[in-house]
């Protein structure tokens, strides 16, 4: 570890020249042996004797840490398993996702009850293809293709529960996305789990469905362009540091502008609520970027600055994030682990209620958010502008209206 530590500071090295290797040495110390020396200074004269020995065996190296965060580890599952083992009976939650080192990994984790309250506890990340495949040959000399189909996940985890000495049988439920991998009545994982723990009941995340539901169900193409354009002025401040430095400045304290994450929906709801709230902001750094003499930048924050200054833009994401205030609170319900079954089910008939609510009142509730918009766009003095309703025609014009918000 602290070899890659001094790899890194000797490539992103400012001044001429490599930096010696005392110096290097001064500057890199890893939280461990800062610890030591915090233990040091506050008194511990048997640990200073045994550091400033003269003995070659300190056991600070690298080595021994990674030996100790083993040990910690073996203690920790230890006591997590002992836990499981009092229960007696709990539920397998697990999901395999490739990280951003390029290696599929799948978390699993341990819920069960002690002295009635409901724990969940992180037990182990198992690297699935090196767990399940090793680079063989068969007779004609193919390797072999390595595959993590539903079967090959659900043995998987099989495996694992009985390495952690844990009785299937005492296995109750199975948590799960609802992706087909995991659900396949065929080949799926929860099936084959099933096969080996025949009391486990699958329950698939609901906040998982919920995502679902919501990034499928806008067929409007103005939400879609509209949250496309969002995504861009986010890219173009994240992308460059001087960039963001503008937008930090001008939003002044008020929270930075996150990117929409398509996996984690509580991280989009949050995204879209942030921009939604700092519009003026983003439109005076945009504008403040579009004056720069550099050309890349000030172009397409010009482009930006054009596209998003539209009655459309702006009325889209009012009504975005109008619909998706409902939806936020309960999508970060669905993820409490106090939360059963039937609190889920009573927080789902209240979004319902509500959007319908919405949808039987539609007009009025337009009606509002137009005057929302209405305000926020003769603030930045953007025009009110009655789009068509169709495309350019040629033997008749667009269906007539009263006014801009009909």
């Amino acid at each position: 570890m602290e070899d890659v530590k001094i790899d890194y500071i000797r490539k992103h090295w400012p001044l001429k020249g490599a930096p010696d290797r005392n110096y290097v040495d001064k500057i890199v110390e890893c939280n461990f042996r800062e610890l030591l020396k915090y233990r040091v200074l506050s008194g511990d004269s048997i640990l200073e004797k045994h550091l400033t020995s003269k003995s070659k065996s300190t056991y600070i190296s690298p080595r021994v840490q990674n030996d100790l965060i083993n040990c910690c580890k073996q203690i920790i599952t230890l006591q997590i398993l002992k836990e499981v083992k009092d229960s007696k009976f709990y539920s397998v939650v697990f999901d395999e996702t490739t990280d951003i080192s390029h290696v599929s990994q799948m978390s699993l984790i341990l819920r069960y009850i002690i002295n009635g309250v409901v724990q969940e506890n992180f037990i182990s990340f198992i690297n699935c293809h090196a767990y399940t495949y090793s680079i063989q040959e068969d007779t004609d000399n193919n390797i072999y293709e390595p595959k993590l189909t539903g079967d090959i996940l659900g043995n998987t985890v099989i495996k694992i529960l009985k390495e952690f000495s844990l009785n299937p049988d005492y296995c109750v439920g199975v948590g799960t996305d609802g992706c087909s991998v995991m659900v396949s009545s065929i080949r799926g994982a929860v099936k084959t789990i099933q096969s080996i723990a025949k009391n486990a009941v699958h329950c698939p995340c609901a906040n998982h469905a919920l995502n679902l539901a919501i990034s499928k169900s806008s067929t409007v193409q103005c939400i879609r362009n509209n949250v496309g354009l969002l995504k861009e002025i986010i890219s173009f401040f994240n992308m460059s540091s001087k960039r963001n430095f503008v937008l930090k400045t001008v939003l002044n304290g008020k929270p930075h502008l996150k990117s929409l994450c398509e996996t984690r929906w509580v991280e989009r709801h949050d995204s879209i609520m942030i921009f939604k709230a700092s519009i003026p902001q983003i439109i005076e750094a945009l504008t403040n970027i579009s004056e720069w003499s550099e050309q890349d930048s000030s172009s397409k924050a010009k482009i930006l600055l054009t596209a998003m200054c539209t009655c459309e833009f702006i009325i889209s994401i009012e009504i975005l994030s109008n619909l998706l205030s409902v939806t936020a609170p309960i999508s970060k319900i669905l993820q409490g682990t106090d939360n059963d079954v039937l609190a889920a089910f009573d927080c789902i008939q209240d979004v319902i209620s509500i959007l319908e609510n919405k949808r039987t009142q539609c007009e009025k509730v337009f009606q509002q958010l137009f005057e929302d918009s209405s305000l926020l766009m003769k603030d930045l003095d953007i025009e009110i502008k009655t789009p068509r309703l169709s495309k350019h025609q040629i033997n008749r014009s667009n269906h007539q209206s009263k006014s801009t918000e009909e």
